[in-house]
């Protein structure tokens, strides 16, 4: 794999905040990359699991809200269930996985809370509620307090390294 050619159009689809970019807009962005070789590369990255090809904005705009009605059902079983572990995009027109905790923190975003510590502070009581403990390296947290904490911490890493491609793939 030419480094010249992956390694840009690896970093091209973090601009704009992951919008989807055809080739088009890469062989724009990309200017000395040819088409072909585009192509070509775009072809072992969706292969790969690294990309995926997209639908054009009218299919999207199509089905966004029957997407936005089931990912809201999906969330409202994360509640009690962690058995789905994929949300679906109208972007790609398949799922994306998300595990039970970052679909209980995107149901808090869907309310009325606004930051991930809030997030965490409604995931942890429905744990508690539950009466399930989050397991980290092997060890159970005990404490209310070590719960929140790495629930904060895990809802402070979705924002940063997944909520922008969910919000890219129209899953947010």
């Amino acid at each position: 794999m030419d480094a010249s050619i992956f390694q840009p159009l690896i970093e091209a689809p973090a601009e704009r905040d992951y919008v989807p970019k055809s080739f088009g807009d890469l062989a724009r962005t990309l200017p000395k990359v040819s088409l072909p070789e585009l192509v070509a590369a775009g072809a072992v990255l969706v292969g790969a699991g690294h990309a995926m090809p997209c639908h054009p904005e009218a299919t999207v705009q199509q089905v966004g809200n029957s997407c936005g009605r089931l990912n809201l059902h999906l969330l409202e079983r994360a509640r009690t269930r962690d058995d789905l572990n994929h949300l679906a995009s109208p972007v790609i027109g398949g799922g994306v996985a998300v595990g039970r905790f970052q679909q209980l923190f995107l149901l808090a975003r869907h309310g009325a809370f606004a930051q991930p510590a809030d997030w965490a502070r409604f995931t942890w009581r429905l744990l508690a509620e539950q009466g399930q403990l989050i397991t980290k390296n092997d060890k159970v947290l005990e404490t209310p307090d070590e719960n929140l904490a790495e629930l904060t911490m895990q809802a402070n890493t979705f924002v940063r390294d997944q909520l922008p491609t969910l919000k890219a793939l129209g899953i947010v």
